[in-house]
């Protein structure tokens, strides 16, 4: 099956959609793609989509199905996010997510696009995603690093099971 946010159109709408679904149901398979669905909108995002991604980002955050697939990060209320993005730019609400234990790289090449890379607690190397705001980067690389790190988890379990 697809995923719950598989169709839902990444804008207020959508967002309080997704926040009404019933994520205690949803398994890290289901959830973790919904983080990977995110993190491929942020290709083709524009710099006036960064709240909306990040507001994404964050409700998945919220709704993971376990604390351990977001060890690391810092999610906030849909709330807070919304009312910290009036006050300062959505890099810094993304930088925000980020908790003590992550390593993060920003930079901007001279044709404006924008690079970030992130790597997470107990994840074995760095992500990095591009976007036309640093902000829709930085969603980009945390999403792309969550997937990245369950994927190394399901890896080291299978060969695990598979060698004893």
């Amino acid at each position: 099956s697809g995923s719950p946010i598989q169709g839902l159109a990444l804008n207020r709408a959508g967002i309080r959609e997704m926040a009404r679904l019933n994520w205690t149901d949803m398994d890290v398979s289901s959830w973790t793609r919904s983080i990977e669905g995110v993190a491929i909108a942020t290709y083709a995002a524009k710099p006036a989509d960064e709240a909306r991604h990040l507001l994404a980002l964050n409700v998945l955050l919220c709704a993971a199905p376990y604390q351990w697939l977001v060890t690391g990060l810092e999610p906030a209320s849909d709330e807070t996010i919304a009312a910290q993005l009036d006050l300062v730019a959505g890099t810094a609400v993304a930088l925000g997510m980020l908790g003590t234990e992550c390593g993060y790289m920003l930079s901007r090449g001279a044709n404006g696009l924008h690079i970030a890379s992130v790597i997470l607690p107990n994840s074995q190397e760095e992500v990095s995603a591009s976007g036309a705001s640093a902000g829709i980067a930085m969603v980009g690389a945390i999403a792309l690093a969550i997937v990245e790190r369950e994927h190394d988890r399901l890896k080291e379990r299978t060969q695990i099971d598979t060698f004893g």
